[in-house]
């Protein structure tokens, strides 16, 4: 896969990460996103250190950093945006369920989104407001893109018929993807123009997302949370 997607940064996260979480279970260890994250940054910055000027290595890391970081302190088994009080799964109807699932997809896109702003607004100058919704959509579906890739790929080393019937499911999958795209840009303030902040305003924002998850994981923050 590494190979196949021309050893991007983000790609080489992804992998190393994998490989730490499948080495862990082999060997009956326990592995931790925020180590094996770290771990990933070492690595990529020891091959090359100039990797951390590239918008694909920060974008990567600090999204999943906001998932790491973040998004426990936004959703956990207490309390949903902090002030919400989360309530117990045995008590919800199946509707409630799929509400909690979709809340779920919703607060995880927002906590990428909110870990890599300031980098997409120094990049582009903008901010897509509609990739939040459409995250919520897109992302399940990639695992069909996948899974679809994957049978394509075996079913072709024995007939192509058979690869063009699995490549079917990918296809309708990316055709809805790029509807998405064209339907959700005609959409007004679906993107909203920003331009670049300064040096100052991205020190003080990532600052304050420390301090903020500082004090939830060092047990700190309670006084946040309404139970």
């Amino acid at each position: 896969y590494l190979c196949m997607t021309g050893n991007s940064v983000s790609a080489s996260r992804a992998v190393i990460m994998l490989l730490v979480f499948i080495a862990a279970d082999v060997l009956g260890r326990t592995s931790d996103g925020a180590n094996t994250l770290g771990l990933a940054v070492v690595i990529l910055l020891w091959v090359n250190p100039y990797s951390i000027l590239n918008t694909g290595f920060q974008m990567s890391f600090l999204a999943m950093a906001g998932i790491v970081f973040l998004r426990p302190v936004l959703y956990n088994e207490d309390n949903i945006l902090v002030f919400i009080k989360r309530p117990e799964e045995k008590e919800l109807s199946l509707l409630g369920l799929i509400a909690v699932k979709v809340l779920d997809g919703i607060i995880t896109g927002l906590s990428v989104q909110i870990a890599t702003l300031p980098v997409m607004l120094v990049t582009s100058g903008q901010f897509a407001v509609i990739s939040l919704i459409l995250n919520i959509i897109v992302i399940p579906l990639m695992s069909v893109v996948m899974i679809s890739g994957i049978f394509t790929g075996l079913a072709g080393m024995v007939s192509l018929d058979a690869a063009y019937l699995f490549a079917g499911a990918s296809e309708l999958t990316l055709d809805f993807f790029e509807w998405l795209c064209r339907m959700s840009s005609h959409f007004k303030k679906a993107v909203i123009v920003t331009g670049c902040p300064d040096s100052t305003q991205i020190i003080i924002y990532y600052l304050v997302l420390t301090v903020w998850c500082g004090m939830y994981f060092c047990d700190l923050g309670s006084f946040l949370h309404i139970t």
